[in-house]
């Protein structure tokens, strides 16, 4: 029996427009690098199988949920990228996990391209008993945040999704059944040389004052709270961030802080003052903080109203 199947594709200008749209995750965008934000979205649903092709030319951090039921595998469409997923870093033969309703936050690159292929849970184990795996193979899988695949299997993966998300006619076999078989044999192949940890102690301490910050955005933050609550000094913090994040965490916090006030232009009313909402985030001066906003997104708080 042939599955349903819905193509969706995009050309987005917004990241928070571009993050709505997708269908793999409940996702929310903060842009991390100044400039006028261009995505590229492909996503093709079935039953069984959500895959995409992502791009995204601005960095941007990236926060939500995984979807219910569903297991997301991230394989970068470029295996040479390598940025933060959680406390780990993904590159070369790395791929990222989303599990079924999974807290996720992640740093996309410049430039990011990814192919991420998610498959429903209960298809998921019901090719894992087609193939005679062993039945806690699927447990294994789900203990991870980060797996390993053969270089290899990665390409061949990658060139499958690009494939099928490129064809004006989808077959539905690739999709929802060579598709999610080589992925499977590609990780069984794998399954003893999983590490049991991938990150190393700088991608964790990043990662926990990432999450630290987002929780105490409202607040008056300083490096040094940040530094007390990770448990690291200053130099090590902001080369930390650097080579993880690709800015100083003081910037991080500022374009963070802007991300926070623009969701909240573009949802209030023409009538709504700007100075408030600025305030609200912790900017005093109306003129540094347009200047800066305008920095971020490439327009003026007051061009933000009804996007």
């Amino acid at each position: 029996m042939k599955s349903n199947l819905k193509k969706i594709s995009g050309v987005y200008h917004d990241a928070d427009e571009y993050a709505k749209n997708v269908h793999q995750g409940k996702l929310e965008h903060y842009s991390l690098e100044p400039g006028k934000f261009y995505g590229e979205l492909t996503e093709i649903i079935s039953n069984k199988m959500i895959i995409g092709i992502h791009k995204m030319n601005l960095a941007v951090l990236q926060q939500g949920t995984g979807l219910r039921g569903v297991t997301t595998f991230l394989i970068p469409g470029n295996i040479e990228q390598d940025f933060t997923w959680r406390h780990h870093r993904i590159s070369g033969i790395r791929i990222g996990l989303l599990k079924s309703r999974m807290a996720h936050f992640a740093v996309m690159p410049h430039n990011f391209f990814g192919t991420p292929i998610s498959i429903y849970n209960n298809y998921f184990n019901e090719l894992i008993f087609k193939l005679n795996y062993d039945k806690n193979f699927f447990k294994v899988i789900q203990e991870k945040e980060v797996l390993e695949i053969n270089k290899d299997d990665a390409i061949e993966i990658q060139k499958m999704v690009i494939e099928l998300c490129n064809s004006s006619k989808i077959d539905q076999d690739v999709l929802n059944i060579e598709l999610p078989v080589m992925i499977l044999k590609a990780l069984f192949r794998m399954l003893n040389d999983l590490p049991q940890q991938i990150s190393n102690s700088r991608e964790a301490w990043v990662s926990m004052a990432l999450e630290y910050i987002n929780k105490n955005l409202d607040k008056s933050l300083k490096t040094s709270d940040i530094c007390d609550h990770v448990k690291t000094n200053e130099r090590n913090l902001r080369y930390g961030f650097k080579e993880l994040v690709g800015i100083s965490p003081k910037k991080f916090i500022k374009n963070l802080k802007l991300n926070k006030a623009r969701k909240d232009i573009k949802l209030a009313n023409k009538n709504a003052e700007i100075n408030i909402i600025a305030n609200r985030w912790g900017f005093g001066h109306s003129g540094q903080f347009a200047a800066d906003y305008k920095r971020l997104f490439g327009e003026l708080p007051s061009e933000s109203f009804g996007r």
